[in-house]
């Protein structure tokens, strides 16, 4: 993503078994046999979906020893299931790939505090989407982590590995490639992102703008089309949620930075306010002169910046670089 003197606080993600003998898999339709491009928008609000399930049965003679480790529901302790997913390799077959989709999708276990959960999904999440061969099954799993889980934080990750699970096309992370899958990680970010009183919905903002403008994928002309339309009404989106009073504090931070990526400069008048408002929460006001930096001009906004560069040092590391910023677009 590109930055300009912008100073980019990510959306927060706050602090914040599997059966011994059989796994069970909810997505095991083949994908192959989905074949239409047609594509959908979602509205504001709407609950995205999987696309069907169907089930089997891995006996656990057929999962690999560290896969196993990773997915027990025995007390093995987090060390021993870290250092496990650390040794899964990139080629893993089918069974350890559903059992590690399973894992992630169930309640932790008892060995795993909350924060250690976490840590351990994400670790699992990362080696599934670098597979050196994609597997299948992983954006349903993904998407079924954001629509039912009741924990924030993993929303968050699932929301942020669908980023990159649509975007990646270098050698070292693989990608959705089906096209009914990839209108529904759109349709899944899309949604998170209408949830502006979320922490995730800022994450799913910054999602979206790195897919709208993502280089890698220009030369695709089926992603381009799932593109044009799914996020026509992006900046308006993005827009609201920088302006509206109500949005959660970490999704209006990052609403306000995509806001000045994008060259919005309708946003000037709310990012003048924030930044003036001395009851504002800091971090919004920060983001807010960094838009004017990015956005404003030396006419208008020089004495602003002077002004809050005396009100506090956190406010002056964000608007000395917006005045330079502002300055050396005059001397253009």
């Amino acid at each position: 993503m590109k930055t300009t003197h912008l100073i980019l606080i990510p959306a927060c993600v706050i602090a914040v078994g599997v059966g011994v003998g059989l796994y069970w898999w909810p997505f095991q339709k083949d994908e192959s046999a989905v074949s239409s491009t047609e594509t959908t928008t979602i509205t504001e609000g709407q609950q995205p979906h999987s696309l069907g399930a169907e089930s089997s049965l891995v006996p656990i003679e057929a999962v690999s020893m560290a896969a196993r480790t990773v997915t027990s529901q025995d007390s093995v302790g987090i060390k021993a299931r870290r250092t496990a997913v650390q040794n899964l390799s990139r080629n893993l077959e089918g069974d350890d790939l559903i059992a590690l989709m399973d894992f992630i999708s169930r309640d932790r276990p008892e060995d795993c505090g909350l924060s250690q959960w976490h840590a351990l999904v994400d670790g699992i999440m990362n080696t599934l989407r670098r597979q050196n061969k994609a597997p299948k099954g992983l954006s349903q799993t993904l998407v079924n982590l954001y629509t039912d889980s009741q924990d924030v934080v993993l929303q968050d990750y699932a929301i942020q590995h669908l980023r990159s699970w649509y975007v990646d096309r270098g050698s070292f992370d693989k990608h959705e490639a089906n096209p009914i899958l990839q209108d529904l990680v759109l349709k899944t970010l899309l949604h998170a992102a209408s949830q502006n009183q979320q922490t995730y919905s800022g994450t799913a903002l910054m999602a979206l703008h790195a897919i709208d403008t993502a280089s890698e994928l220009k030369n695709d002309p089926v992603v381009q089309k799932q593109i044009q339309s799914q996020l026509r009404d992006l900046d308006a989106l993005i827009f609201n949620a920088a302006k509206d009073s109500k949005t959660n504090k970490h999704c209006r931070i990052s609403a306000l930075q995509v806001c000045a990526l994008r060259g919005m400069k309708d946003i000037l008048p709310t990012a003048r306010e924030l930044a003036a408002d001395k009851t504002a929460n800091t971090n919004i006001r920060i983001s807010a002169i960094a838009a004017i930096g990015q956005l404003g001009n030396t006419e208008q906004d020089t004495e602003l910046l002077q002004l809050l560069e005396g009100q506090s040092r956190r406010l002056a590391y964000a608007a000395k670089p917006a005045r330079a910023k502002l300055s050396s677009q005059a001397d253009r």
